[in-house]
């Protein structure tokens, strides 16, 4: 017989306090809420550990199975669409996602568009025989992005299926369409906002597994939203498309159990995770009050475009793989992973099975699929999702106040909170308060990318004139502005020298050596380190030296070894790795023109001293 023994008796129960005191003597005099607090882009801190539950929690486990389609974008023309599907299909994927081009999801009227690697352009029944020629659509649930023109791709799409004697009640999917983002991203509206949600009503039909909405917040996310704007955004698209489609005679019911989200997913691990719990906690709320019980909510997860980057490309595996095993842990219905060189322009064969293996080995090998709400019980997780779902209901209540979300985007009050969020993105990306591998830290200057040295291409879509406009947002990559800068220095025949000049013994100079070249290799310049003015070659032509040493030997020599250098080199630009502190004046009146250290604005300094310094054109 087994004798239970309750341990509890011999250890006392450690409260919040102790944990907070273990950690203070841990950090030996450091600040315990400036170094293990975090705080978020939507404002939410974030704690080291969790002592307890929240006082309400809800229960995210069971609203749907954590069982997903890999639904990869194949990023395809019409021409080459059916042969890379039929390799997808038969090598993992089980779901398509069909990007149209701008005509087809949009409007009739043509305009040219930049396009991000390859779109899809259907005309009618015709164009999707040679589309899903060999495809069992019983068997591959179909998802379409078809903004503002979803009863046109239906009719199509019912045409197409009858004609092949193929039941509509088998086939999944989802139409795609989410005119409130059209309007955000093309600048307008193709026609009234009441007349194509009429249009949309007529093609609810209880008969057919086809969602119709699918709201479209992963093209927010890439222009600079934070979580709580996407959440509150998607409960504000909804309740529009509620109140509008209940006008034309539809049901809660039925429009809920017809309505898809989708998102995007990034790269912070515990909010992604919350936030796909607090999505599924809003969801809730809303089918309560509308009265559509047992409605499951229906997420499609796609990694995010806005972290990815152009230099380093291979990192971006490393992303999406973390990002997809948030979107499978928060439990989503199909998970989008974009190939790793889909910066270059044109992605390979071999990005996308890369992009398709990631998901077969989360499922396959993890085996994440077998588990449901992993992050359930967790108290971090219950903390945040419960408080990101709060925080997103008040902005929601506060659109509805103002208006709603219609009114919010005709005004363009909804852009501009956008904007705000995106510019302070930047500022902290600029900062390297957020990082990007191999862009903005550990840059390796020498790599070799798979697509070679050429220039990005852009993605972002020209505004199309419209009778119902309104101000558009352009979705636009965190390190897109940087790498602009590097590219045109890789292009130079002759490309700008930085001289480090070590001042002092290793322990004196190499830490600030160490940063200044890293500050400087991002911008792609040529760096030298030197330890006497006699190993400086060039400096006329290149005339930029940062002096690296510790604050005692500046105090001490830099003023002295300015005027030395400035003699030698009168053309010279010298910057001082460091804070100045209350020598600022002297060492700028003995000729330091600079200084550079972790609160430098690293895009604004590179831009000044390669176009004012270098002369480079940007």
């Amino acid at each position: 017989m087994h004798t239970k023994i309750d341990i509890s008796e011999f250890f006392d129960f450690p409260s919040e306090q102790d944990w907070h005191d273990a950690a203070e003597k841990l950090l030996k005099g450091r600040s315990f809420e400036k170094t293990l607090l975090t705080l978020t882009d939507e404002g939410i801190l974030v704690n080291p550990i969790y002592h307890s539950l929240p006082e309400k929690v809800s229960s995210t486990a069971g609203i749907s199975a954590n069982d997903w389609h890999i639904a990869q974008t194949l990023f395809a023309e019409n021409d080459s669409l059916n042969l890379i599907a039929e390799h997808a299909l038969k090598n993992g994927q089980d779901a398509l996602s069909i990007n149209l081009d701008f005509v087809s999801q949009y409007s009739n009227t043509a305009a040219v568009v930049p396009v991000r690697n390859g779109n899809v352009h259907i005309t009618g029944p015709n164009s999707l025989k040679s589309i899903f020629s060999g495809i069992d659509l019983e068997k591959v649930p179909v998802f379409f992005d078809a903004y503002c023109t979803a009863d046109k791709i239906y009719a199509w799409l019912k045409g197409y299926l009858q004609e092949r004697n193929i039941d509509l009640s088998f086939v999944k999917g989802g139409l795609g369409s989410d005119p409130l983002t059209a309007a955000i991203k093309y600048g307008g509206f193709p026609d009234s906002i009441n007349s194509m949600i009429k249009s949309v009503s007529n093609i609810f039909d209880t008969k057919n597994n086809f969602d119709v909405i699918t709201i479209a917040t992963d093209y927010i996310h890439n222009c600079g939203s934070n979580k709580i704007q996407d959440l509150a955004y998607i409960v504000s698209a909804i309740v529009y498309y509620l109140n509008s489609l209940q006008e034309n005679g539809l049901t809660p019911q039925q429009i809920l159990s017809k309505t898809r989200i989708k998102i995007a997913v990034g790269s912070d691990q515990l909010m992604e995770i919350a936030s796909i719990r607090a999505l599924k906690i809003l969801w809730q709320n809303l089918c309560n009050a509308f009265e559509a019980v047992n409605t499951p909510v229906k997420i499609d997860a796609v990694t995010s475009w806005r972290s990815m980057s152009y230099f380093d490309p291979w990192s971006n595996l490393l992303r999406a793989t973390g990002q997809a095993f948030s979107a499978a842990c928060g439990g989503v219905d199909s998970i989008d992973v974009l190939p790793f060189d889909i910066v270059s322009g044109k992605c390979t064969d071999f990005s996308r099975r890369i992009a398709r293996n990631i998901q077969l080995i989360l499922k396959k090998e993890s085996h994440l699929s077998t588990v449901s709400d992993p992050a359930a019980g967790s108290y971090s997780f219950e903390n945040l999702s419960n408080e990101l779902a709060s925080k997103a209901w008040d902005l929601f209540q506060e659109i509805e106040k103002s208006g709603g979300i219609l009114e919010q985007i005709q005004s363009g009050s909804f852009q501009k909170r956008i904007k705000a969020n995106a510019s302070k993105q930047n500022t902290d990306w600029n900062h390297r308060k957020n990082i990007t591998i191999g862009t903005n830290v550990y840059v390796n200057n020498s790599e070799k990318r798979p697509f070679g040295k050429t220039e990005i291409i852009s993605v972002n879509f020209l505004t199309h004139p419209s009778q119902y406009p309104v101000p558009s947002l352009k979705e636009k990559r965190l390190s897109e502005h940087f790498e602009k800068l590097r590219i045109t220095v890789e292009l130079l025949a002759d490309k700008p020298v930085v001289y480090l000049y070590q001042l002092g013994e290793v322990r004196d100079y190499k830490a600030r050596s160490d940063f200044s070249a890293g500050f400087f290799a991002t911008a792609g310049v040529e760096i030298k380190t030197v330890n006497t003015i006699n190993d400086i070659t060039s400096a006329g032509k290149n005339p930029v030296i940062v002096l690296c040493s510790s604050d005692v030997l500046y105090e001490s020599s830099a003023i002295n070894l300015t005027h030395h250098i400035k003699s030698k080199f009168p053309g010279v630009y010298i910057i001082l790795a460091g804070t100045p502190g209350n020598m600022s004046k002297e060492y700028s009146k003995a000729g330091i023109n600079d200084f550079i250290n972790r609160d430098t604005n690293l895009y604004e300094k590179l831009k000044f001293i390669l176009t004012e310094v270098y002369k480079v054109a940007i």
